[in-house]
């Protein structure tokens, strides 16, 4: 296992070795991009010397944080991504406004699963997927780009639609997160490239 210490995120040591890390992710290197513009405290790397093995940042110490957690392919079997966890956590000691976090993780490391797992309730698990083929269809429906007055109706239909599915295989306890500021002001940045069906 290559010696490894975890540090505060330095710009001019640290940027261009993530973005390369992130250079086929596009989402990943969207999120970080928006962390390190406005919240670059928040940001903590793990250094092989110079070497960037894996980085969490996250969006500030509000009620419900965001956080990613990326540790390089290379470098996936060690237990970097459980001690960037770990010295997250301290960050979160005197910062009582935090009830839960939610994780990006893009790891197969086992034993970084299985502290999340310990640790922290999964909600959900995805993945990416593409559709190949012909397009679908012509139907009688109304597709046009979500709107800032969208975000509560949006919210109420992920949340509930969350809440049935966790529901329908066992996960419990089910529960609604409720609607937060950061995220109306995230989809509004995004709004153009998020869609809504009108009936």
């Amino acid at each position: 296992m290559p010696p490894f210490l975890i540090h505060k995120y330095s710009p001019l040591r640290d940027k261009a070795q993530i973005e390369r890390l992130l250079l086929h992710n596009n989402d990943l290197l969207k999120i970080f991009c928006q962390d390190e513009e406005t919240n670059k405290n928040n940001i903590l790397v793990a250094l092989n010397k110079d070497t960037l093995l894996g980085f969490l940042s996250f969006n500030g110490f509000g009620r419900k944080p965001q956080a990613t957690l990326f540790v390089s392919n290379e470098y996936d079997a060690v237990d970097i991504g459980s001690k960037l966890i770990e010295e997250y956590e301290k960050m979160l000691i005197h910062n009582e406004t935090v009830e839960h976090t939610v994780f990006t993780v893009l790891s197969s490391d086992a034993e970084l699963i299985s502290v999340l797992e310990k640790n922290y309730r999964l909600s959900f698990t995805s993945y990416i997927m593409e559709r190949i083929g012909d397009p679908f269809p012509p139907a009688d429906i109304l597709v046009r780009n979500y709107e800032e007055n969208d975000y509560l109706e949006w919210d109420r239909v992920c949340e509930l639609a969350f809440y049935h599915m966790r529901q329908r295989i066992g996960m419990y306890p089910s529960f609604f997160y409720t609607p937060v500021e950061w995220e109306r002001e995230q989809f509004a940045k995004n709004k153009d490239n998020m869609f809504v069906v009108v009936a």
